[in-house]
């Protein structure tokens, strides 16, 4: 549960209108813009805007607003241009100046990856979009399937060029200059368990770790 607490006025203000304020979140996000991002797994998200005069708007997205394709949301993130897209187990939502536009209402969104002007976003089964800015539309890029037959997916991360995908079968690198996808013949980790930091640094590699990529998302 978040609350607001005004260090001008030295008490705490209320964001959230009367009929709202029994719903909790448990995510934040703080974009670039400075607008603060509340969410919960099961219960939607809330954009939180600081006008002048301390005054805060706030809007909810979810289903029932017609602006969320589900309410059971995995990520809010900002990719490089500002925009916020909201992942959920059944659709993607793309915010750009408070604008929704649902690009999918299907697929099951895990995590993202911002990669210069691309964005790539990764499904629970393991496949790998990227959203084509022309079109509008997302282009299914790879299938860890393929090459890792059946598993789960438990972690990912980014290593300069590669996006490093953990799953219980072994870890997978997808090269964002090449778009291929392949097994990483170094870390070889199962199940996700923890990634030792010496062995990134016997390797001396850049590690963008989630506090990076994801902000004040928690």
């Amino acid at each position: 549960l978040y609350s607001c607490y005004d260090l001008q006025k030295a008490c705490f203000v209320e964001y959230m209108e009367p009929e709202d304020q029994d719903r909790n979140y448990s995510k934040l996000f703080l974009a670039s813009c400075g607008d603060v991002w509340l969410w919960h797994p099961d219960n939607g998200v809330r954009r939180v805007i600081h006008q002048e005069e301390g005054i805060l708007i706030s809007t909810v997205f979810k289903t029932e607003a017609g602006n969320l394709p589900d309410n059971r949301v995995n990520f809010v993130r900002e990719d490089n241009d500002g925009r916020i897209w909201i992942g959920t187990k059944r659709g993607l939502a793309l915010v750009v100046d408070g604008e929704v536009k649902i690009v999918d209402r299907a697929l099951h969104f895990v995590s993202m990856l911002a990669n210069g002007d691309r964005v790539y976003f990764l499904t629970e089964n393991g496949d790998i979009y990227s959203y084509q800015e022309k079109t509008q539309e997302l282009l299914k890029q790879a299938a860890l399937s393929a090459v890792a037959g059946k598993m789960s997916l438990t972690d990912d991360f980014r290593i300069k060029d590669k996006w490093v995908i953990l799953t219980s079968t072994g870890v997978y690198n997808y090269d964002l200059v090449k778009y291929t996808l392949t097994p990483d013949t170094h870390l070889d980790i199962k199940k996700g368990e923890e990634i030792l930091a010496e062995e990134l640094k016997r390797r001396n590699l850049d590690v963008v770790s989630y506090t990076d990529t994801k902000k004040l998302e928690s």
